[in-house]
């Protein structure tokens, strides 16, 4: 007889290769062409496990899209550091972004695949944006100062301008993604 803390961990791991498989599937492919069939047959788990594991392919699609936000988080480790200077700081959220999607550019693409589908669900729509708040609220709290709040338009803005430019390394790879973020920064002035 097996354990439940063995079931647990198969479980565990069960789902984090389905999930891991999904967003491999959604780079792939696109959003709707990706199928349970497929899902099931590259990460080794019957059809029914998938579905006990998720109740529906659009909330393991919204996981697997939300899992990529939650690994991007946990890379760039943004630790507050008031003895930085705001250059600084923003040196090292540029440099640390720049050297993971230098490694890992796939994750973005799902993102990017998901957000341009006009037939994605609403309920994926909506925790891509969650989670892209969260990004602005990790920006503003790691930019900010005990007695000076940085704005929240301008987090947002510093996001817009690296994604714009991950879309434009992407098509291209002329350069190092984190040479093309220093660049794109070079000319923004924050204080």
């Amino acid at each position: 007889m097996v354990s439940q803390s063995k079931k647990q961990t198969r479980g565990i791991e069960t789902r984090e290769r389905v999930l891991n498989v999904t967003q491999q599937l959604i780079a792939d492919h696109d959003f709707h062409s990706v199928t349970l069939d497929q899902i099931s047959k590259h990460a080794e788990v019957s059809k029914s496990s998938l579905l006990w594991h998720f109740k529906s392919k659009e909330e393991l699609l919204s996981e697997a899209a939300c899992m990529l936000f939650q690994d991007l988080e946990r890379a760039l480790a943004l630790e507050k550091d008031d003895t930085l200077s705001l250059q600084e700081k923003l040196d090292f959220i540029i440099t640390n972004i720049g050297q993971y999607f230098e490694v890992m550019p796939e994750p973005k693409g799902v993102l990017i695949s998901l957000i341009f589908n006009s037939q994605i669900p609403e309920e994926i729509k909506e925790s891509i944006d969650s989670y892209w708040e969260n990004h602005v609220d990790t920006l503003v709290d790691f930019l900010s100062y005990p007695k000076k709040a940085f704005p929240r338009a301008a987090a947002r803005a510093i996001l817009d301008v690296i994604h714009g430019s991950y879309v434009h390394w992407y098509l291209h790879k002329d350069e190092k993604f984190s040479q093309r973020l220093k660049n794109s920064f070079r000319y923004m002035q924050f204080s």
